[in-house]
Order: structure tokens, then C-alpha cells, then sequence
């Protein structure tokens, strides 16, 4: 089953109600960005900007001149995780009260690397 919560401040709620049903097993928990690609587009422009600037002062302190792109690679690492800590093996024991699940807000960040490679004169 997959549930999709936007307000943040719900998701406590609909955690612990994993509890009153009795499911004990609850995982894949997963952050996303909704309109990614917007935001990877903006990644790869500031990507492009830096790469464009960096290869222009390179040029000139080598005295080279740039010819051509010989390839182009980009990738990201984009997997958030939730980090779970302190159950202290309380989830072996069946007369252990779980605590109430807490999500803490947080941020993602859209990563984009880019490999770019030129021929020089």
C-alpha cells in the first residue's frame, strides 16, 4: 500500500494508525519533490553556468582554445531516507509500548553533477 501525505503535520497521525490496526511492519518510508524536473532543470543550468565560466578561465590561463564538447554526463544521487534512532530493541518484545512514530521536517536538496568534456587547440 502506498500513501502519499503533502501536509507534513499529518504524518504522525497516519503512522500511528499502523499501531491501532496492529501492522508491526512499516518501511520504504520516502521523501519526495513533486515538479522535480523543474528544479534538476535549474540544477543543470547552474551546472552549465559554472562549467561554461570554469572552462572559459581555464582556457585563458592555459592559453588553449576550446573547439568543441566531446561528451556531456550528468547524474544525481536523489534517494532520502528516513533515519530511524533509538527503539533500543524494544521492537522485540511483545509487552513493549512503541513510542508514537515522529517525522521531523526537514529539507531536500536536487543535486545535479555534470561531467563535460572539451577539445582543445
Amino acid at each position: 500500500m502506498e500513501i502519499k501525505i503533502r501536509d507534513l503535520t499529518k504524518a504522525n497521525e497516519v503512522l500511528a494508525l499502523a499501531g491501532e490496526f496492529n501492522l508491526n511492519n512499516v518501511s520504504g518510508l520516502q521523501f519526495t519533490i513533486d515538479d522535480k524536473e523543474v528544479y534538476v532543470a535549474e540544477a543543470r543550468q547552474m551546472a552549465i553556468q559554472k562549467v561554461a565560466q570554469k572552462a572559459k578561465d581555464l582556457s585563458q590561463a592555459l592559453g588553449v582554445k576550446i573547439v568543441a564538447i566531446v561528451s556531456y554526463n550528468e547524474y544525481s544521487n536523489d534517494t532520502a531516507t528516513p533515519m530511524y534512532y533509538g527503539m533500543g530493541g524494544l521492537a522485540d518484545s511483545a509487552k513493549a509500548v512503541m513510542p508514537a512514530p515522529q517525522v521531523q521536517a526537514g529539507s531536500n536538496d536536487v543535486v545535479l553533477n555534470v561531467d563535460v568534456t572539451f577539445e582543445i587547440r
